[in-house]
């Protein structure tokens, strides 16, 4: 006689989907003030600083606003 490999029986937690609110997994927006507040920030560091600055001034904060750490 054949025997069928062994499987172990579902869980009720293993059929049930793990579902997530749209708003979790779409991307952050700003309000216009915010973006102008942003604008505003980015043009005083492009003329205050070198280009070489500007950019790694720029990274540095990529790098923090996605949780990365410090650059």
């Amino acid at each position: 006689m054949d025997q069928k490999p062994s499987v172990p029986p579902l869980s009720s937690t293993d059929n049930k989907l793990e579902r997530k609110s749209s708003i979790d997994t779409e991307p952050k927006t700003l309000l216009q003030e915010e973006l102008d507040s942003a604008r505003k920030a980015a043009l005083e560091i492009i003329n205050k600083h070198t280009k070489e600055e500007a950019l790694r001034l720029f990274l540095e904060l990529f790098i923090m606003v996605l949780g990365f750490g410090s650059y």
